[in-house]
């Protein structure tokens, strides 16, 4: 039944490609969506930094001096709000108008799920780099209006070829990590409306975290208060530690 059903996927998939060919984003070559030349020409950062001050580190933690900013009154990390993220692997720099913006902008926006795998095969190339396998991966999830709309998650189809390719298989994905207040898209703001409006966003109320080591996946980072919102909330499922990776990180 399964070889059937697989039989019939790559049938209608053929079809498609027929009614509807691909062209590289990148040098508008037929057959693919980004061709290898084109994914290899794509700028990789060559380290890491602290999130927050971007001072360089070879594992992209949180330094020590970002970690030890206590506001005093709250009895709180200044940054990260106590329990926020640990550390941030980036594999490029967002930069607009460059072929990787305009990949994710098609993943995102334009729907081409087939990206996902080129994309994820950077991500999983990084994650490798430095030593994240016996991470757990988790996906920023998307609200249920949003998934419904854009009808998948772009970082949950992210995740789930890094644990292909790394050989972490199914059970080393986590989806107990729960989008539950509906936001504004945070592009569409201030930086500083950005942490407001995702504050406690995010819950782990049915689910314990997988593992003491939990990787968040995502597209892009920018002034990671998304990624914070995450942490904490799997933190306060059980996690220890909550890194993150994403394809580009934009300053």
């Amino acid at each position: 039944m399964a070889n059937e059903r697989a039989l019939w996927k790559a049938a209608g998939k053929a079809a498609l490609d027929l009614l509807y060919p691909s062209f590289c984003i990148g040098c508008g070559k037929e057959g693919t969506f980004i061709c290898p030349d084109c994914l290899k020409a794509i700028p990789l950062q060559d380290g890491q930094v602290c999130p927050y001050c971007y001072v360089k580190n070879d594992s992209g933690m949180v330094c020590v001096e970002c970690r030890g900013e206590m506001d005093v009154e709250r009895g709180e990390n200044k940054i990260t709000g106590g329990a926020g993220l640990d550390g941030l692997v980036s594999a490029s720099v967002y930069t607009e108008k460059t072929l990787m913006a305009e990949a994710i902008h098609s993943l995102k926006y334009d729907f081409v799920r087939d990206l996902s795998v080129p994309l994820a095969g950077i991500l999983a190339k990084s994650a490798d780099e430095q030593g994240l396998r016996e991470y757990a991966l988790c996906p920023v999830p998307l609200h249920k209006k949003r998934l419904t709309w854009r009808g998948f998650n772009q970082s949950a189809l992210l995740a789930e070829r890094i644990a292909e390719l790394l050989s972490q298989g199914g059970g080393k994905i986590f989806y107990g990590l729960e989008r539950i207040s509906f936001t504004k898209p945070q592009m569409e703001l201030k930086k500083d409306e950005r942490v407001h409006n995702v504050k406690n966003s995010f819950s782990c109320s049915n689910a314990r975290a997988p593992a003491k080591k939990v990787l968040l996946v995502d597209d892009v980072a920018t002034t990671l208060s998304t990624l914070n919102e995450c942490a904490k909330a799997l933190k306060s499922a059980g996690a220890l530690e909550v890194k993150a990776i994403v394809l580009a990180r934009s300053y």
